[in-house]
């Protein structure tokens, strides 16, 4: 098994969250903390379940499933996988700003070379301003993000 997988998940997720405009972070209010050292903003999560009420705007990143991409003659590692991400974006406020927040992510996705699969789009209800869209790229076993 080709370990190197399970890490995409957490590299993509990491990326987004540090390279977030510091300009957005700061006009939006994002809370940062730091957790056994580490600095994380609450603003961003890799679940749609939540043990506390979301910090908005909420940013939701998780990992849809994917398929193995490149295999070799032996068939016994992974080689390659084609990744998939549903990046959904909350808001309280408003759309502008959910929108501000999914073209920040969508900046980002594409600094990573992926290909928006589901363009965002809203599915808002009154007081709670939603924004979802796909991204997917092949990533290789020597591949950096």
């Amino acid at each position: 098994m080709a370990i190197w997988t399970f890490e995409i998940p957490t590299i993509v997720f990491s990326r987004v969250m540090n390279d977030f405009s510091e300009d957005l972070k700061t006009k939006y209010k994002m809370q940062k903390i730091k957790v056994n050292g580490v600095t994380t903003w609450k603003n961003f999560s890799t679940s749609q379940v939540s043990e506390t009420p979301p910090i908005f705007p909420y940013i939701i990143i998780i990992e849809l499933p994917g398929a193995e991409r490149g295999q070799d003659l032996e068939g016994s590692s992974i080689n390659g996988g084609l990744f998939t991400f549903q990046v959904d974006v909350f808001d309280n406020q408003s759309e502008s700003r959910a929108k501000n927040c999914m073209a920040e992510v969508t900046r980002i996705m594409k600094t990573m070379r992926f290909s928006v699969n589901t363009m965002p789009s809203f599915d808002s209800k009154p007081q709670e301003y939603r924004m979802t869209a796909r991204f997917s790229r092949v990533i290789g076993a020597g591949d950096r993000l």
